[in-house]
């Protein structure tokens, strides 16, 4: 199984891996798009199986794969068991665990086996990674050759518009715009600029034949359309007719698709039909049906590329027409559409070190391979803080999780005598309860901190208390944390952090140490608050 990001380079490896070998005549060799409906039935069409490479691209594409993977992936290997060999690529992050990547066939292997070898045959993974710096520097060169002095600044400026956009090393797709940013002197930071940049340069060839605007309006509308039909196991292409239909809504006259461009991002195959020329850009036109408010975007899953395409626009356009059409969003019901949580959640409890502290406290921008932090301009939308009897409830779409946080500024509610602040000794009974709820890592305490910051609502964090966490630090001691300046721990405790700053806010954190070594009653004077989580809540701000 070959795993890549989306843009990597799946597609043209298995049409070089499908030339090569029918260069080269050293086997059959069959390629299927599982993207196209149920082409997988035509298996059985191919003869000399024993003897023929089978190469199946898109498994995360496949619309079977998505409704039961388990069921589909099991008829995919029986009905590929006969061939010599099965390639199978797919999004690497169509998987959220890699525990998650299955590595057996289930089919038996009739060959005489060593001791101890299994009695199937194994799925091995291998992955495309991105460019290394070598590689970048080769290419950098091929257009803007070391020996041309003039070319140091375009060289220079290459450079660091990979550093700001790392997402250029992943997708060589997208490292084919780098020359031309670069003499255009264009400014890109952001994932979501890229592919608008791509697209507008597409819709500035086109224009001699049909007007900007509307070649964007049908590809948005087209793009649905495309994901919708793909959903439902009916390929990823449309006939002209499908497609006069939603050109007709925008005017356009039905002899103008043959006048595409050879580098068009729409373009047809060898049936006629219409297809976009990579996945990824159907995926960013469903993103800007999205933005516009197209209701069915909203009824359906969206991709992981998808998702980081959203969180990006909100990282390029912050005027307040974006700000509000983000708002409308993330208020509205997305429970179908997989969106949340819309950044990587924070690590749960654990074993912490000094170490872990200096990262996790200002892990905010975007990193290869995960979910990146959302615009600060999002992040008041992001929440939705309401008062239940004696707690405070916050529920935060950005990494899917729902606190309960006791309230300390009343001693009663409605007549009920309360009192939130607990012996540091029985929050360590309650500890190992099964409770829906459990006490904060570190890491998602610094995430509350960041998102009451941003609502204005930090005060709802007491600095007159410590809060208990369900980190540990060694073997056999707490960890306790307070919001600074405040001295609120007891000299018993050691202190062993010291207002660390929250990376995007103005609060200080400092963290204490209760050791269970400790007799209890010596902790009798010690009292903290326990925040409690839900984690994979499932949040919908909709109201």
């Amino acid at each position: 199984m070959i795993l890549a990001d989306s843009g990597m380079g799946k597609t043209s490896f298995c049409l070089n891996y499908f030339h090569y070998y029918r260069k080269t005549g050293k086997h059959h060799v069959a390629l299927i798009n599982l993207s196209n409906g149920d082409d997988i039935s035509r298996l059985g069409l191919i003869k000399n199986q024993n003897k023929t490479v089978l190469i199946l691209d898109g498994l995360d594409e496949d619309a079977k794969v998505l409704e039961d993977f388990n069921g589909r992936m099991t008829e995919i290997l029986m009905k590929s068991k006969d061939f010599m060999m099965v390639i199978i690529t797919c999004r690497s992050q169509f998987f959220q665990h890699k525990d998650q990547i299955p590595v057996d066939t289930g089919v038996s292997l009739f060959t005489p086996r060593k001791a101890g070898e299994d009695r199937n045959f194994k799925i091995y993974h291998m992955y495309l990674m991105p460019f290394n710096e070598r590689q970048v520097d080769q290419y950098i060169s091929h257009h803007f050759p070391r020996y041309n002095f003039f070319n140091y600044r375009n060289r220079a400026k290459s450079f660091d518009m990979i550093d700001k956009v790392p997402e250029l090393t992943v997708r060589p797709m997208l490292l084919e715009l780098l020359p031309d940013l670069v003499k255009e002197k264009s400014v890109m930071k952001e994932l979501f600029e890229l592919y608008r940049y791509m697209i507008d340069k597409w819709l500035e060839r086109e224009k001699s034949w049909i007007p900007k605007e509307i070649l964007f309006g049908v590809s948005v509308q087209l793009s649905v359309y495309i994901y919708g039909k793909q959903l439902a196991g009916e390929g990823d292409r449309v006939t002209l007719d499908e497609l006069h239909v939603i050109a007709a809504d925008h005017g356009v006259d039905t002899d103008y698709w043959r006048q595409l461009s050879g580098r068009s991002l729409l373009n047809r195959d060898g049936d006629g039909k219409f297809k976009f020329s990579h996945r990824s850009i159907m995926e960013f036109f469903f993103v800007q049906a999205a933005i516009q408010g197209n209701t069915e975007c909203f009824q359906i899953g969206w991709t992981d590329l998808m998702r980081e395409l959203f969180v990006s626009w909100g990282h390029t356009d912050r005027d307040l027409e974006s700000i509000e059409q983000a708002r409308a969003i993330l208020r509205s019901n997305l429970s179908q559409t997989g969106l949340i949580p819309l950044s990587e959640p924070p690590v749960g409890p654990g074993f912490v070190t000094n170490k872990d502290l200096d990262a996790l406290s200002s892990s905010t921008g975007p990193a290869i391979g995960l979910r990146r932090s959302i615009s600060p301009s999002w992040r008041l939308d992001s929440l939705l803080i309401s008062t239940e009897f004696d707690q405070t409830k916050v529920f935060d779409i950005e990494y899917d999780l729902e606190w309960s946080i006791p309230r300390i500024d009343v001693s009663e509610v409605d007549g009920v005598e309360i009192n939130n602040i607990r012996k540091v000794s029985d929050l360590q009974r309650l500890e190992n309860g099964d409770y829906e709820f459990r006490y904060p890592s570190y890491a998602e305490f610094i995430t509350l901190v960041r998102a009451l910051s941003a609502a204005g609502k930090i005060d709802i964090l007491s600095k007159r208390v410590l809060y208990y966490l369900g980190d540990k630090w060694g073997d056999r001691e707490h960890m306790l944390v307070a919001l600074q300046p405040g001295n609120v721990a007891p000299e018993m405790m050691r202190q062993i952090d010291v207002d660390r700053s929250v990376e995007g806010t103005d609060q200080q954190v400092s963290t204490y140490l209760a050791s269970v070594y400790v007799n209890p009653a010596a902790f009798n004077g010690v009292k903290a608050v326990g925040i409690r989580v839900k984690v994979e809540a499932q949040l919908s701000l909709a109201v």
